[in-house]
């Protein structure tokens, strides 16, 4: 939780104001609580949902690419970007295609991914051949996986919505241009069109995390009014 909330892309507020925050007001609490929320996700068998279906996801791909050498990293635990790239460096890989796993384009995921490997690779004596997604929220082949996954599930039975909940930002990063809200947009948009149903779609915001503005509407709130609006089943 260190690593994440004292990540610069993600709270954008100066060091010398924040750190302070971080350190003697939400470490002390925050963690313990978040990993009670944690437990009840928690798989037995499997431990971490996240880790069990990137691994998973990695050996799937590694299937489909046999000529290529799949591995994953990620941000804020292990395996970090660095070390997974200090593997690679190692190995001699020449030619490097890194995807940052975010459909949507946001300066506090992809943007942080990218600090990571520019991190890695400054002032490195080499420097591989290298090509970094910066999102796949508007490829054919994912909105048409979502659609098709959702319409599975409306096909099943009577729905009164689809909400499509999206994590959140501050409106002051889409202020200074992070054009997060515009690709989640688009995202709903492209869904909707590929959807063959009468039931309407709404679009929210989740996990806000402190008391500034963020994107709205909130999934939280809205879902508490829904069954006050006739919304039963969504």
């Amino acid at each position: 939780m260190h690593r994440f909330l004292g990540d610069p892309r993600v709270i954008t507020m100066p060091r010398t104001l924040w750190l302070p925050i971080l350190n003697l007001m939400i470490l002390p609490k925050r963690p313990a609580a978040s990993a009670a929320k944690y437990q009840q996700i928690w798989s037995k068998k499997h431990g971490s949902p996240l880790a069990y279906y990137t691994e998973r996801q990695a050996a799937q791909l590694q299937e489909q690419l046999p000529d290529y050498t799949v591995t994953y990293a990620y941000s804020y635990s292990k395996p970090f970007i660095a070390e997974a790239l200090t593997r690679i460096e190692k190995a001699g890989v020449q030619k490097l295609t890194i995807i940052p796993l975010y459909p949507q384009y946001s300066t506090t995921t992809i943007g942080s991914v990218m600090d990571g490997i520019n991190r890695f690779y400054y002032r490195r004596a080499r420097v591989p051949e290298l090509r970094i997604t910066s999102g796949f929220a508007h490829r054919n082949d994912y909105l048409d996986l979502l659609a098709r996954n959702i319409q599975a599930e409306l096909d099943k039975g009577k729905y009164d919505l689809v909400l499509m909940s999206f994590h959140g930002i501050p409106v002051s990063y889409v202020q200074n241009g992070d054009p997060y809200p515009q690709q989640c947009q688009a995202t709903t948009e492209g869904i909707k069109k590929r959807l063959h149903t009468d039931v309407p779609v709404l679009q929210t915001y989740q996990s806000k995390f402190d008391p500034a503005e963020w994107l709205k509407p909130a999934t939280a709130d809205t879902v508490k009014e829904l069954p006050k609006e006739g919304s039963n089943r969504s």
